[in-house]
């Protein structure tokens, strides 16, 4: 097997091989690293269940590490994750409330979120 590294085109080819189990160990590998990016395709893999058990809960534990790391994609999935109670309480004002911030310093998808 390769060593694990963050090449996209590698994760892209792992895709379509649905291989979501060398995505995992790729994912989990970065995050444990600090690396935003491993920590965003762990939470993607929790959310879609790809590879996984289906979990919003974790899922949404990795958003909050990501929002941390100063990902602005991680704090719009947090958002949503409040605005629609997946994996989080359902609190519409703090889900709303951050994706007006979101949009208000440029993020353009919580913009056309709103």
């Amino acid at each position: 097997m390769r060593a694990l590294t963050n090449d996209t085109d590698i994760i892209k080819q792992l895709v379509e091989q649905n291989d979501y189990k060398t995505i995992h160990k790729l994912a989990k590998n970065l995050d444990e690293q600090g690396i935003v990016d491993g920590t965003l395709m762990l939470s993607n893999l929790y959310h879609n269940g790809y590879g996984v058990k289906q979990s919003f809960k974790k899922e949404v534990k990795l958003l909050k590490r990501a929002v941390k790391m100063g990902s602005k994609e991680a704090e719009f999935l947090l958002a949503q994750a409040k605005i629609f109670g997946k994996g989080a309480k359902q609190k519409l004002a703090v889900g709303f409330e951050m994706m007006e911030q979101l949009s208000t310093a440029g993020y353009l998808d919580a913009t056309e979120f709103l």
